[in-house]
């Protein structure tokens, strides 16, 4: 398994810890343990896994990105590395219409099923502009900005998840910014949760920051000192991994196996 994941992702590389958990998940709850005659379904289920993981847990640090990509000007990523979308906007247009946009799009939804009648009904939820489109990627322990050089019309602002997978090959460097292009990157799809449920936040927050707009003052009646249902003491620290090979290991759990159709990526 770990020969095939070397060839499938030649970079980063898979935490060991990371795919004992996983092949520990899958014998547990699919009940697929033995490689001669499951094999193909076993290392199936490990690339899903992976696919939907953050790469922060199942990666090795410092084994994807060239160390100094923090740096680099005019170069060259080789290889294929694996990295996920930490956040995606456009540049080719304003600030402040992705920012109407973004507002009637939430007000919009927030009216969803209220009309009884259809034709009341204000129509679709408006798309975001399209000019060209920035992503911050990660391999999960170091990041680099990119932009879409020439139009990758798979990925959409709006409704592209946060962990999306993707492999970038020889993907050229410039100015600290990678060029993506429909030559360069293998679109993998998939998503992770934890970074999905603050797509739409983070997204406004990068909108204001943009604008130079303060952030908003907290809501006092959610402050967690007015609230009396929140638990007062911090939750107990996670326990320590055991050294014994057929022990649990303490990572973070893995992801369930179905996934959305919507985010896988198709030929």
């Amino acid at each position: 398994i770990m020969e095939w994941i070397r060839k499938a992702y030649p970079k980063p590389a898979v935490d060991p810890d990371w795919l004992d958990a996983c092949l520990a998940w899958i014998a547990e709850e699919l009940h697929l343990n033995d490689l001669d005659s499951q094999g193909d379904e076993i290392i199936s289920n490990v690339d899903t896994q992976l696919l939907n993981s953050d790469l922060h847990d199942s990666m090795l640090a410092g084994t994807g990105f060239p160390l100094d990509i923090g740096t680099a000007e005019n170069t060259r990523l080789r290889g294929h590395i694996l990295v996920q979308i930490q956040g995606i906007t456009e540049i080719g247009h304003s600030a402040f219409s992705l920012q109407n946009v973004q507002q009637t799009r939430i007000d919009r939804a927030d009216l969803t099923g209220l009309t009884a009648d259809d034709e009341e009904d204000e129509g679709p939820i408006p798309t975001y502009p399209r000019s060209m489109l920035r992503f911050d990627l990660s391999d999960g322990s170091q990041a680099v900005r990119a932009i879409e050089y020439r139009r990758l019309p798979e990925l959409v602002l709006g409704v592209t998840p946060l962990g999306y997978k993707m492999i970038l090959k020889d993907v050229p460097i410039r100015q600290g910014i990678a060029f993506l292009e429909p030559s360069n990157v293998e679109l993998k799809g998939y998503m992770t949760e934890e970074l999905e449920e603050n797509r739409e936040a983070d997204f406004a927050r990068s909108l204001r920051t943009r604008l130079g707009q303060p952030e908003p003052e907290p809501d006092p009646d959610e402050a967690p000192e007015n609230n009396d249902n929140l638990p007062r003491d911090p939750p107990p620290p996670p326990p320590e991994a055991p050294s014994s090979p057929g022990a649990q290991v303490a990572r973070p759990p893995l992801r369930e196996m179905k996934v959305d159709d919507t985010y896988l990526h198709r030929p």
